[in-house]
């Protein structure tokens, strides 16, 4: 095949290209370097695409139009592509969408167009003239083998074996092996159809061929001759078998005859012997039921015999006996259970007697015993809650009486709580009430320091309030007035002449106007006179707006009056009188207290005291009428047995005399001292105070055990009550036991008494249980007795008799029955031979297999009959047959059977001949292949170790007959993926270079790198591009690769806009 070199390939909407991009090539190594995702590997599919075609699909992964149509809507969507092969130049141009093709290659500098058309790789018709000059340059058709075969993508294939299409292209170098074998195969198919069972096809034709169609007419020229000849010696053998069919067709018939005489006396046989063998069987039942009846009737003699000799006092007993000896041991047992319960009960309740009796004596106390424990006895509990089943049992009995004074038993604890809170809340008052007290004394003292205040009035004292501020304000007042008479002076000076010269005109002008209108003299003097006032007010109060307006405080003051100087000098005289008295006042404070803040302070003070003082006399008066409803003296008076205050008793804290007839005390102070000397009677309370002293000494330390004891008082109750009932409880059960033990006797009395009764009790000693032991014997020899009669009258009742007397009668019946049935079979044998013997009876299956042979041989012989009358008719139709045929000339006939022998003769050996051309051929080719494989692992030997820098003498590559690679170093073989993933990529870059180099004989296309060193070190990197190098001499190289670096190593080409 010719060598090609790719020159130019332009790419238009494929891919990244949205618009055309070139890329001119050259021999060689050829080096495009670009950034990733530029398109690199779009390069390489455009190329496959516009050889190999791109298929029709939408699918976005698979290799098709969906994949590869770049997606920003291009004008074209199409590849071209140049290239020289053998040095002449071709052209491809596709347009992907059609998948249209136009194939030209230049002739004496003329382009020639040498294929046109579609060509769809998908497509079921398929463009056979493209595809021929495809296969014919590139060596193959398949864009998927060349991809395989010529093209290291990224990443590197992991696959430790080749594919199968480059192996076929590897093993063939092409088809001329193949199309060898076909021809020899297809001329072999033209002789003969079995061609699977000599090894060329898989399987035989369905057809027969020139060779089974000459063996067909042999076979059926010779079957012809034969049945010629045969017809001349069947005729008088025909003849002869006649006589004999006949003859033999005789004696069947009388066999038959004779076979169906014995199989029907064989029925009479059977029944015979059936007759024989039941009267046999009747005649042994007969025996052993007789031999039965005598040995049951004498075991029912013995039995009644025992029954009346061992058990006489049962002869008269009814059936229920037995139940009644039953009730009679069940009252023994009630009553042995009653007299046990009533034993324990009567335990029980002298137990209970007892434990009352001890309550009881622990419920009592005694002065003694009270005064024994005033000191709060046994009792310790831990906590006010503690829970009254976790009272100690070891509180004593006085402490147990003291409580029964308060009524019942959860009255007691109740009590307790309820007078412990009141006694809290009257400490409390108690304490406040004392702390009132010195307050109060406390507030009396500092009123005495503070007594000075007391000699002023109400009025001076509100002088005292703000002393600072009532000096500064009546300072003010006293300037304020003093300023109101210096300007009341000097308004007065100034508008005295001005008032008179206006009053002066206005009588006179009022007065000339009386005059005119003729008015008496008296009016006219009037008239001027109250001009002149006139003008004096409107004068006035002219001149007190004009003061209003000038004058900054003094026309205020006013209110807009007339200042008289002799009411503001009173009133500068009244505030420097108040001034005065205001300074007498304060001078003796400010000499005891220091200024007037000092004064105000011990004011202030001598208020509050005052309040204070005030509040706790309320406080005090409360509490005296709360608890005493009396006064103050009384509060500490004796209180007395009964509660009430005693005359004559004198207040030890404050000294107040003693009161007669006082009122009693409240009844909740009443109930406190009630139980004060209720539960301590040693304690003397005869005042309030020894009421107050108690609560916090003694009850203080007593309440807990107090709380205790009430809870071991109320458990003492309540077991007390518990040992009542349950008491009352055993006493009541106790009577009913003794009642039914009474009632349980009686009747067991009139039970045993009975008339039945007193022969049975007596054999027994009067023990039932034993009675009843006798009674079941009894019981168990008369079932027995019964049995044995059932079993008599079964044995009797089967037979059909009613005594063994006719039992034995029937007997002597049936010998004479089997001595008839004998002879009469026997009779029958003697009469017709060929019937089993009597002993065979004895034996079914010996019978029945007899009958099966007769009737078995019954029908062989009435087949046999009709098998011969069929031959005797198909004879005679032979016979007829052979003397209406016209005869065959077999001279002729065999002469020409030699001539098709002699010709089946050759062209069998032309078959056994293509047959070992065949094989052959083939052995020749595996050898080759095998040569192949030898080769090709040689060769990527050679380059793996260019590639890795290790000799071929250290490591080679072996390939085995299922092409899987492996790597053998000193002596030892290893798969691929155990190399580092650098040596794997080295080693697949050997394999695909080795087949490239032995494929250049037959296939020498371009080999494409696509970016694949991705793995490899500067080392290997650098044996990789001496090996390329050396490579390129030899064949077109294109390396395409992210990595600028790579372009010194060959021809640096780029892409560009077309």
């Amino acid at each position: 095949m010719p060598r090609i070199i790719l020159r130019r390939v332009e790419l238009s909407g494929f891919g990244p290209y949205r618009d055309s991009v070139v890329v001119d090539l050259d021999d060689g190594l050829n080096v495009l370097s670009a950034s990733n995702e530029t398109g690199k590997s779009s390069l390489v599919s455009g190329i496959a695409a516009i050889i190999f075609g791109i298929p029709q699909t939408s699918d976005q992964v698979a290799f098709g139009q969906g994949r590869f149509r770049n997606w920003f809507n291009p004008r074209r969507f199409e590849g071209k592509l140049d290239f020289l092969a053998d040095g002449v130049p071709h052209h491809i141009e596709r347009d992907f969408d059609s998948n249209r093709i136009s194939f030209s290659k230049e002739e004496g500098g003329k382009w020639k167009e040498i294929s046109t058309g579609e060509h769809n790789p998908g497509a079921r018709h398929r463009n056979t003239s493209y595809e021929a000059i495809i296969q014919q340059l590139f060596g193959m058709t398949n864009r998927e083998l060349f991809e395989a075969t010529f093209c290291l993508i990224q990443p590197l294939p992991e696959s430790e074996t080749l594919d199968e299409r480059l192996q076929g292209l590897l093993s063939g170098s092409g088809k001329s092996f193949e199309q060898s074998l076909d021809k020899l195969a297809n001329e072999l198919k033209e002789y003969t159809r079995f061609t699977g069972e000599k090894g060329v096809t898989p399987r035989d034709l369905r057809e027969a061929r020139q060779l089974e169609n000459l063996s067909a007419k042999i076979e059926s020229l010779q079957q012809a001759i034969a049945q010629e000849q045969g017809q001349v010696d069947e005729f008088e053998e025909l003849k002869k078998n006649a006589a004999a069919l006949r003859e033999q067709k005789q004696k069947a018939e009388a066999d038959y005859q004779l076979n169906k005489g014995v199989l029907d006396a064989m029925g009479e046989w059977k029944m015979a012997a059936e007759r024989y063998r039941m009267s046999s069987r009747n005649r042994m039942e007969l025996e052993n039921a007789v031999q039965n009846a005598a040995a049951i009737e004498q075991r029912v003699n013995a039995l009644e015999s025992q029954i009346v000799r061992d058990y006489p006092e049962f002869i008269d007993a009814p059936a229920e006996t037995g139940t009644d000896l039953d009730n009679l041991i069940n009252m023994d047992a009630a009553i042995r259970q009653t007299n046990t319960k009533e034993q324990q009960y009567a335990e029980t309740h002298a137990q209970l007697e007892a434990e009352l009796a001890a309550y009881d004596a622990s419920g009592e106390g005694s002065e003694a015993a009270t005064a024994l424990g005033k000191d709060g006895g046994t009792v310790h509990p831990s906590s006010s809650q503690q829970d009254r089943r976790t009272v100690p049992a070891s509180v004593p009995a006085f402490a147990l009486a003291r409580w029964g004074a308060f009524g019942s038993a959860g009255a007691a604890n109740a009590v307790v709580r309820s007078i412990r809170r009141a006694f809290a809340e009257f400490l409390k008052r108690w304490e406040e009430d004392e702390q009132s007290q010195r307050a109060l004394a406390d507030c009396q003292t500092r009123l005495a320091e503070l007594s000075v205040f007391d000699s002023f009035a109400p009025s001076e004292l509100e002088l005292l309030g703000s002393p600072k501020e009532r000096a500064s304000q009546l300072q003010s007042e006293l300037g304020h007035q003093e300023m109101l008479l210096a300007a009341a002076k000097h308004a007065r000076a100034s508008a005295i002449g001005n008032t008179i010269i206006f009053s002066i005109l206005t009588a006179i002008v009022v007065g000339a106007a009386a005059y005119l209108l003729s008015a008496p003299l008296v009016a006219v003097t009037v008239l001027a006179a109250a001009g002149a006032a006139a003008s004096w007010l409107i004068q006035s109060l002219i001149r007190s707006r004009r003061r209003a307006k000038s004058a900054a405080g003094a026309a205020g003051a006013t209110s807009g009056k007339m200042l008289e100087p002799g009411k503001v000098e009173e009133a500068v005289k009244q505030a420097q009188h108040e001034v005065e008295r205001f300074t007498a006042s304060v001078q003796p404070l400010i000499k005891r207290f220091g200024d007037l803040d000092g004064v105000n302070n011990a004011y202030l003070d001598w208020q509050t005291a005052r309040s204070h003082e005030q509040n706790l006399k309320n406080d005090l008066t409360r509490f005296e009428t709360e608890y005493l409803q009396m006064g103050r003296a009384d509060l500490l008076g004796d209180i007395g047995t009964s509660g009430a205050p005693a005359a004559g008793a004198a207040s030890a804290s404050f000294g107040a005399p003693a009161t007669h007839g006082a009122t009693p005390c409240p009844d909740h102070i009443g109930e406190l001292v009630d139980f004060a000397r209720k539960v301590d009677p040693t304690a003397h309370i005869d005042r309030l105070a020894d009421l107050a002293f108690w609560v916090r000494t003694v009850a203080a330390r007593k309440w807990e055990v107090w709380l205790a004891e009430t809870i071991a008082y109320e458990q003492h109750c309540l077991r007390k009550s518990e040992t009542i009932i349950r008491l009352d409880a055993h006493h009541r059960e106790l009577l009913k036991i003794r009642q039914d033990l009474d009632q349980l006797k009686q009747q067991r009395n009139a039970a045993a008494t009975t008339q039945i009764m007193v022969p049975v009790m007596a054999a027994a000693a009067d023990d039932p249980v034993l009675a009843r032991k006798r009674w079941q014997s009894r019981t168990l020899l008369r079932e027995e007795l019964a049995n044995e009669r059932s079993a008599l009258n079964g044995i009797l009742a089967v037979q059909g008799v009613s005594d063994v007397t006719s039992l034995k009668e029937k007997q002597y019946q049936a010998f004479d029955a089997v001595s008839d049935a004998f002879s009469r079979w026997k009779g029958l044998i003697e009469a017709m031979p060929g019937l089993p013997a009597t002993e065979a009876a004895d034996d079914p299956a010996a019978i029945e297999m007899k009958l099966e042979q007769l009737r078995a041989k019954e029908h062989s012989l009435r087949q046999q009959v009709e098998t011969l009358t069929d031959l005797l008719t198909q004879n005679a139709d032979k016979l007829r047959g052979i003397q209406g045929q016209n005869p065959l000339n077999i001279a002729e006939a065999e002469q020409r059977l030699a001539d098709l022998q002699r010709e089946k003769a050759e062209l069998t050996e032309l078959v056994e001949a293509l047959t070992l051309a065949h094989h052959t051929l083939r052995e020749s080719i595996v050898q080759y292949q095998a040569a192949y494989r030898d080769r090709l692992a040689a060769a990527t030997t050679a380059f793996f170790a260019q590639l890795s820098g290790v000799p071929e003498e250290e490591r080679h590559v072996e390939l085995d007959e299922g092409f899987h690679l492996s790597v053998v170093s000193q002596g030892r073989a290893s798969a691929p993926v155990q190399l580092s993933r650098g040596a794997q990529d080295q080693l697949y870059i050997a394999l695909r270079l080795a087949i490239a180099e032995l494929l250049s004989g037959g296939v020498d296309l371009p080999f494409i790198f696509d970016d694949p060193f991705l793995n490899c070190d500067s080392e290997r990197l650098e044996l990789i591009r001496d090996c390329l190098v050396n490579r390129a001499d030899e064949q077109q190289l294109l390396l395409l690769t992210h990595r600028e670096d790579f372009d010194s190593w060959g021809r640096k080409v780029a892409l560009t806009e077309g």
